[in-house]
């Protein structure tokens, strides 16, 4: 909050923005995204709910 506030105070909304590059490298990557969207149509074909858990426990495996 404090980083927030100083910030305001030295440039206003402008300083705020996000910074193009800023923060560390993605860590969903593209084939985490394909191997996803197949789990959902899996639960989906299978009448079965996808719970957050069991996304979780997927996205744990090596893709």
């Amino acid at each position: 909050m404090h980083k927030w506030i100083y910030k305001w105070n030295k440039g206003g909304i402008k300083k705020l923005r996000r910074k193009p590059g800023s923060g560390g490298p993605r860590k969903f990557l593209k084939e985490h995204k394909e191997a996803v969207a197949e789990l959902i149509k899996k639960q989906d074909k299978e009448k079965k709910r996808l719970t957050i858990k069991g996304a979780h426990n997927f996205l744990k495996e090596p893709v």
